[in-house]
């Protein structure tokens, strides 16, 4: 039991990591989909909670120089502002309806539309959230446009996204942000442990997807629950024409996403998704608490560690693992076959996690540290002829 706190450290420490590992996507993949696909246990938000709106289709070229050599300007092509403009003053009159509007766009380069997006920014209050990135140098890009930001940057293993942290480099993360702001909630540092109000919450939670890709389509019943993606172009040509009482129903109520549906994407366990849609459901994963440690998730964690435990400190494995190994010598092949013991455990450990907590637990770092463990006795053992 005593050792099993030492996992259970670790492990606190690990899921606390601003990564992890790829080769965990497929345990994580499959646990989510048995859990939401088979198990039909996949609670979402109201498509009527959030608004989608997509930038991809509005751009405008502009031409800046950021090399004094080169003869000709280089053009860049940025979200047409002029148009984000139209679309916030759309927005502004039932500001005080609307959950948070959330900006994920880069603007980092100057447009002659900039005055007029600032002015109609600066309606918006406290309603409005922009997103910063951290570039190729580690640095954070000075915004053109003043309005409250946040951070949205995650660390990537081979590429893939898995968690998003509520801190990076000591700035709280965009869905931090966002979670705060809309349930009125606080997420600090007190001693060694990151608190949701008074309870110890994970720093780095792997994120659940709770809206994925497969949501964005027609339902067979039109009474079905589905999420839906507008093109800003479309809003905003629509909103000349429409009642205030229409616009306020299409606003009221919602967050506001608003960023490239198409080119800004990420790979994630669950295939190719847009940043915007990773950022809201790593706000959603805060917002249902599943970065919260509860009494039951310990209880849960430190009974399956105990018995991990038991098993490698009194060298105890399967029977089946033990004939099995009697059929080969290769001391390589019995290593394998000790893993998977290990292993198998681990697994399971992390599938109820998972099931009855929601939390993932990395069990790689885990695995290694007990296999080093289990080789340690076994050198201790053999050289002082100790039995268990």
């Amino acid at each position: 039991m005593a050792h099993s706190f030492v996992l259970l450290s670790l492990g606190y420490i690990w899921l606390g990591m601003t990564y992890t590992f790829g080769d965990e996507a497929f345990l994580i993949k499959w646990t989510a989909l048995i859990k939401k696909d088979i198990l039909n246990f996949d609670p979402k938000p109201l498509p009527s909670e959030v608004l989608f709106i997509n930038t991809s289709q509005s751009k405008v070229e502009i031409e800046i120089n950021r090399d004094p050599l080169a003869i000709q300007p280089e053009e860049i092509e940025i979200t047409d502002r002029k148009q984000l403009s139209e679309l916030v003053s759309l927005i502004e009159p039932y500001k005080d309806d609307v959950q948070l509007v959330v900006l994920d766009l880069i603007f980092d380069l100057p447009s002659e539309d900039d005055s007029l997006l600032q002015t109609r920014l600066d309606k918006m209050g406290n309603k409005i959230l922009g997103a910063v990135h951290i570039n190729k140098n580690k640095e954070i890009p000075e915004s053109v446009l003043d309005l409250p930001v946040a951070l949205a940057t995650y660390r990537s293993a081979e590429g893939m996204f898995f968690k998003y942290p509520i801190v990076y480099n000591e700035q709280k993360t965009l869905p931090a942000i966002m979670y705060e702001k809309i349930s009125g909630n606080t997420i600090s540092k007190k001693g060694m442990f990151f608190r949701d109000g008074n309870k110890i919450s994970l720093k780095a939670p792997i994120t659940d997807f709770k809206v994925r890709m497969t949501d964005f389509k027609l339902g067979k019943n039109l009474d079905e629950s589905n999420f839906a993606l507008h093109h800003m172009g479309t809003i905003t040509e629509l909103g000349k024409f429409m009642e205030p009482k229409d616009l306020k129903k299409m606003f009221a109520g919602k967050i506001i996403m608003i960023g490239d549906f198409d080119n800004d994407t990420h790979k994630t366990a669950f295939g190719i998704m847009p940043g915007m849609l990773i950022v809201f459901n790593a706000y959603l994963t805060l917002l249902n608490n599943d970065n919260i440690i509860t009494l039951g998730w310990l209880l849960l964690i430190v009974i399956g560690f105990t018995w991990i435990s038991h098993r490698i400190l009194t060298g105890k494995g399967f029977n089946l693992l033990d004939l099995l190994k009697n059929k080969f010598r290769s001391g390589w092949i019995h290593f394998i076959i000790d893993s998977l013991d290990e292993l198998f455990f681990l697994s399971i450990l992390t599938i109820l996690s998972y099931l009855f907590f929601n939390i993932h637990i990395n069990i790689l770092v885990l695995f290694v540290y007990l296999k080093l463990v289990e080789f340690g006795i076994d050198i201790v053992k053999n050289r002082y002829k100790i039995e268990v």
